[in-house]
């Protein structure tokens, strides 16, 4: 793919948000953002690899700290909380946010190259996960629903991110870090071919486990879509949290659990809107009392 001669940013429509320079940006899309990790892993359980997918908070457009957070930090989201027992991590990053549209690099440029590379890579392992938030989420339903591994977490992931190249409500007229100029025509409509992938989830029938907050508005349509597919487990909280709604504390733990632990899990919390205390109980166990006596003494210390 060539690069073309401009690369839309939100910048060029709203003074609201910083541009990032276009050869800083097409700089780090030309590297291999992607970076895999060995670890001793459980020797007495199956070969376990995870994929992590960074979402849309990679970095922050409105405080223009792309090359901080990229080119400085090398950051990919994730790697704090990454699984204990796995043999191998993949830790993946779309440097455009453009839910990985273009792919994650200059090479592997789209979903099915993106696909594929993984692939090769967990070639061997019997066990496989896929995580993300939000765009992250959706590419980890995607990809590991095509690759049918062994199951998926989901953050508030998208089943029907913003079409290229067309109005949508979260971005007004010109649309979010719209590019479309990168590809036109036939290849800009087979790429838009993956933007609605609840039927993909529904066929691939991978153990899909999805946690989202029930009042927040840019999640509505795809808790309803999560709620109707047989094959994900839908965790509703109480709250309008977008991407990690429950509390960070028990999130490893979640992380950790194996399929069987969040089948339990889910029987406990099936059918029901939840706050994120009794699901840090559930979670974490009793050891989450200290997590939420820590947070009521900083609510006490605020007032």
């Amino acid at each position: 793919m060539k690069k073309p001669q401009k690369i839309m940013q939100p910048g060029d429509y709203c003074n609201d948000f910083a541009r990032i320079d276009d050869d800083v940006l097409w700089g780090a899309y030309c590297k291999d953002n992607y970076i895999v990790k060995y670890t001793s892993g459980n020797t007495k359980g199956k070969k376990l690899a995870v994929v992590y997918f960074s979402d849309n908070s990679l970095y922050d457009i409105a405080e223009n700290d792309f090359y901080q957070r990229i080119v400085v930090e090398n950051r990919y989201e994730w790697e704090k909380f990454a699984v204990k027992n796995a043999d191998m991590h993949i830790f993946v990053r779309d440097v455009f946010l453009k839910a990985y549209f273009y792919g994650i690099n200059s090479q592997i440029d789209d979903i099915e190259k993106l696909a594929e590379f993984l692939k090769s890579l967990l070639d061997g392992y019997e066990e496989v996960v896929m995580i993300g938030s939000c765009a992250g989420g959706y590419a980890a339903a995607l990809i590991g629903s095509k690759l049918k591994v062994s199951r998926i977490l989901s953050f508030s992931g998208q089943f029907n991110p913003p079409e290229l190249g067309k109005p949508n409500d979260l971005s007004g007229e010109f649309g979010v870090l719209d590019m479309e100029e990168m590809v036109s025509g036939k290849e800009l409509k087979r790429r838009n071919q993956y933007r609605s992938i609840a039927e993909i989830v529904r066929e691939g029938n991978v153990p899909l486990y999805y946690f989202v907050g029930s009042n927040s508005p840019v999640d509505t349509q795809d808790c309803r879509i999560a709620m109707s597919l047989p094959n994900v487990r839908v965790f509703r909280f109480n709250n309008a949290v977008h991407g990690i709604p429950l509390d960070k504390k028990c999130l490893s733990d979640i992380l950790n659990m194996s399929g069987e632990d969040l089948e339990r899990l889910y029987s406990q919390f099936r059918g029901r809107v939840f706050g994120h205390n009794e699901f840090g109980f559930g979670a974490s166990g009793l050891k989450y009392l200290w997590t939420m006596l820590v947070n009521f003494w900083k609510k006490i210390l605020k007032l």
